[in-house]
């Protein structure tokens, strides 16, 4: 048994069951609306809301792993995000967030074993459809002033060598 701490108005909390059921394989408008950290499977599921149509407001989640370099599927993923809305050189998975864009849903059998079914995959990604507005783009951030105060004279710094890393720059870096 567990004891309460304050009494709990049940009547106030939504109990319905959110609909889970497949969505039909088709192209659909949506919105990358967030992303949210995977534990279990060491990843980041990108979170897509339908936004017309029969399955409006339906959501749709899709697992990617953008971080690791191997991970070509995810980085795949991501790159076509970006290049969708127009982004050449992602640095950070929030500048796709709140883009609208077009999708094509789908079922894919596990490979390993075929009496797993996948629903509701994202297939493909395409600019939204035409008569869709697109979203703009997040509002740019002010830039921090770097000048120091006028009372202090700026300390001369000594140039740091520069050594180009081998490989692709890795995703999400801070």
């Amino acid at each position: 048994m567990v004891a309460l701490s304050q009494p709990m108005n049940v009547n106030s909390i939504d109990t319905s069951v959110a609909d889970f059921s497949p969505i039909p394989a088709a192209d659909y408008n949506v919105q990358l609306t967030g992303e949210k950290p995977n534990a279990h499977f060491g990843c980041v599921d990108f979170e897509f809301v339908i936004m017309d149509g029969e399955f409006a407001g339906r959501k749709i989640w899709q697992s990617v792993d953008v971080e690791a370099l191997e991970d070509w599927k995810g980085r795949k993923l991501a790159a076509q995000l970006a290049k969708t809305v127009g982004i050449n050189d992602l640095m950070n998975t929030d500048e796709l967030m709140g883009r609208n864009y077009r999708v094509t849903i789908n079922r894919k059998v596990n490979k390993n074993d075929p009496t797993k079914i996948y629903n509701n995959v994202v297939d493909a990604i395409m600019p939204a459809a035409s008569g869709y507005a697109p979203s703009a783009p997040p509002a740019a951030v002010a830039p921090i002033p770097t000048a120091p105060p006028a009372a202090v004279a700026p300390i001369p710094a000594a140039p740091i060598p520069v050594t180009p890393v081998p490989g692709p720059a890795p995703w999400g870096a801070q």
